[in-house]
């Protein structure tokens, strides 16, 4: 008997005394003459009970309840190389439906031909990614350092494990870097067979990607995920600059980009997609706002000094989930130099739902290693923005001494006499000195000429300022100071 039903909408464990299937056996017996149908037995289905992937076996009449898994959210993985053969760390970003506890686990499910290099490595990722807010922060997995297991997962296909040390919360973005080894060609397999799972303490699966990862957080996992290309681009073949990398929210006005030089290996025929880092949005992609060289347009505007011969073959694109611009098909020279110029919403700080990467993909929907020829990735500068905001005492009792300690990331360098204020709410008092530090748990070492003060007539709140000098001002770094108010 086989029948087809519809999960309920809400994740389900195996051992919820909900998920309970059961069978009514019911025969007529000796009330046939009568009519009378009389119940012989209710069974129910149970059977090994260790995992949900369990089969019939030698202590069960049943199959075990299978599982109605959470959907995983804020979902995707990025390569740190696209080409076949090479060996990288795997970026993977994820958030769970519902808790993970202590000894649970997260399993990466990798497509066909992928390996995992002997012994399995995870590592946290860039500290950027997890710096602290005000947008959806990325936290690490506690557990990261006890390292990973792999083993097979189906047939043929290589996974691996991390046990989780401490809960995962629901809803939270997490990320971690798993080492993993490039089949030498692609397999159009590859884009749709990327998975991400969590399991409890007893292994059982929780959530997981509803579909395969998909290369960008906000596309959809019916989609594809990443796939390799032949070559990768050098640096000097693609290059990204922005004109004002101060938030939008800070300026309203948008940055202009400028993608130029781009040179391709080869003449080819192929669509063409540039990705811009998460938060960033490409605005006013029009016939007046995107700027071709040396092609005619509106705007007057062209993109310069960068030895362009000919207009971009792809003319204007269209826009998808906000940082994506797509051109159709088009004829790509190799003896031309290409750029072109656009408008883009800088967010208000750098990414941390991945990493701060401009990507040009050249192919990017071919199905064949010959259509799809090469990718080049372009590392930003960091947004202009500050980050990792914190602020620690050591006592709470009205009218006491308190010893506060502040810390803050700079990306810009404060140049003399500029510096960095820290206002303080109304009622509270300072020493009127403050303490640069320097110390070993990450933050870097204020320059020896800063000074730094209590100010009170600097604005309507108690405030403190360290001032950088006109020689050495303060350099971008995460930095501490402690106050005594």
């Amino acid at each position: 008997l086989r029948i087809t039903v519809d999960n309920p909408s809400t994740p389900l464990s195996a051992f919820d005394e909900a998920n309970t299937w059961t069978i009514d056996l019911e025969a007529a017996g000796d009330g046939h003459g009568s009519g009378i149908v009389k119940q012989a037995v209710t069974e129910a289905f149970k059977g090994d009970e260790s995992i949900e992937d369990a089969a019939v076996t030698s202590t069960g009449r049943w199959s075990g309840n299978k599982a109605v898994l959470g959907k995983m959210s804020l979902l995707h993985i990025e390569p740190s190389s696209w080409i076949g053969g090479a060996t990288h760390l795997l970026r993977i970003f994820f958030a769970t439906e519902q808790d993970v506890t202590i000894g649970g686990q997260v399993d990466v499910v990798l497509p066909p031909d992928f390996t995992i290099p002997t012994p399995c490595e995870v590592a946290d990722l860039d500290p950027r990614i997890y710096a602290i807010g005000p947008a959806v922060p990325t936290h690490r997995i506690v557990g990261i350092a006890d390292g990973c297991h792999s083993f097979v997962a189906g047939t043929s296909r290589s996974a691996a494990t991390v046990g989780v040390s401490a809960r995962l919360v629901a809803g939270r973005r997490y990320a971690f870097g798993l080492k993993i080894r490039n089949p030498l060609g692609y397999n159009t397999t590859h884009q749709n067979s990327w998975f991400v799972y969590t399991r409890d303490f007893g292994g059982r699966r929780m959530d997981g990607s509803f579909g395969s990862v998909p290369l960008n957080e906000g596309e959809p996992t019916e989609g594809q995920s990443w796939g390799l290309y032949q070559s990768s681009s050098p640096a000097e073949a693609f290059n990204v600059t922005v004109t004002d990398l101060r938030p939008y929210a800070l300026t309203f006005r948008y940055a202009r980009v400028t993608v130029a030089p781009i040179k391709v290996p080869t003449t080819f025929t192929a669509a063409v997609r540039i990705t811009a880092p998460q938060g960033f949005l490409w605005r006013n992609i029009d016939s007046s706002g995107f700027a071709i060289h040396p092609a005619n347009h509106s705007s007057g505007r062209v993109v310069l000094g960068y030895n362009i011969s000919a207009a971009w073959p792809g003319g204007v694109p269209s826009v998808a989930y906000g940082n994506q611009l797509l051109f159709p098909s088009a004829v790509y020279s190799d003896a031309h130099t290409y750029g072109f110029e656009a408008d883009v919403e800088v967010p208000e700080r750098n990414p941390v739902a991945g990493y701060n990467e401009w990507r040009i993909e050249v192919g990017w929907n071919g199905n064949t290693s010959e259509s799809r020829p090469f990718v080049g990735v372009f590392s930003s500068p960091p947004v202009r923005s500050l980050s990792d905001a914190y602020v620690g005492y050591t006592y709470n009792a009205v009218g006491k001494e308190n010893v506060l300690t502040f810390r803050i990331r700079l990306e810009s360098h404060l140049f003399g006499p500029g510096g960095i204020v820290a206002e303080m709410p109304l009622g509270f008092s300072s020493v009127p000195y403050c303490t640069p530090l320097g110390v070993n748990n990450g933050p870097s070492p204020f320059p020896s000429d800063v000074h730094c003060a209590y100010m009170p007539l600097i604005s309507p709140f108690p405030a403190i300022s360290i001032i950088g000098s006109r020689t050495n001002g303060i350099p971008p770094g995460l930095y501490e100071w402690r106050l005594v108010t």
